[in-house]
């Protein structure tokens, strides 16, 4: 009796997985993470500046690869400005009473103006923060690798965050080409 019961519930759950998804694709859910071949076409239109520090140029450098991966445009029609705050927390101190690890918190707050309306309006405004830490050794040299090795993870996950954000923005905002969300 068992038997014929288990093959009941898998068809059935699987009727009833193809019927979420049908149900799914028919109000018009787009999964922000798939695929779609390309850069959304708003994101290659962002010009975006120098940022100060070392963390800015690494941060800066992962915006572009994920934004215009094909170069800067000629005539952007938005500009992205990034300031960041950075505040190292020492922490697991040792007898000598000095750290032995370190949290580093990196703010980045930035502003994405539309460049084509009158007066350069600023369409989003957002911050995004990220903790990372590494260890203070003995050896120096480790430890200034442990350091940037963090300032690195830092920019990456600013970067994707920043790429996220701007994409959901853009999703559900009119464009400039007219296209609704």
């Amino acid at each position: 009796m068992t038997g014929a019961a288990v093959p009941e519930a898998s068809r059935r759950f699987l009727l009833e997985s193809v019927l979420a998804l049908l149900l799914l694709e028919g109000c018009g859910f787009r999964p922000l993470y798939a695929r779609r071949g390309d850069v959304p076409a708003e994101l290659k239109q962002i010009q975006i500046p120098s940022i100060g520090d070392r963390i800015g140029q690494i941060l800066r450098n992962a915006l572009m690869d994920r934004m215009t991966p094909h170069g800067t445009p000629e005539a952007p029609l938005y500009a992205l400005s990034i300031t960041l705050d950075t505040v190292d927390k020492e922490f697991s101190l040792r007898k000598d009473n000095t750290p032995s690890r370190i949290n580093r918190t990196v703010k980045a707050k930035y502003h994405v103006q539309d460049l084509g309306r009158k007066g350069s309006p600023v369409v989003l405004s957002d911050t995004v923060q990220v903790i990372v830490r590494y260890n203070v050794l003995d050896v120096q040299y480790a430890t200034v690798v442990a350091e940037r090795d963090a300032e690195g993870r830092a920019a990456r996950y600013l970067a994707d965050e920043i790429v996220n954000r701007l994409a959901v923005h853009f999703l559900n905002t009119p464009t400039k080409a007219g296209k609704t969300p």
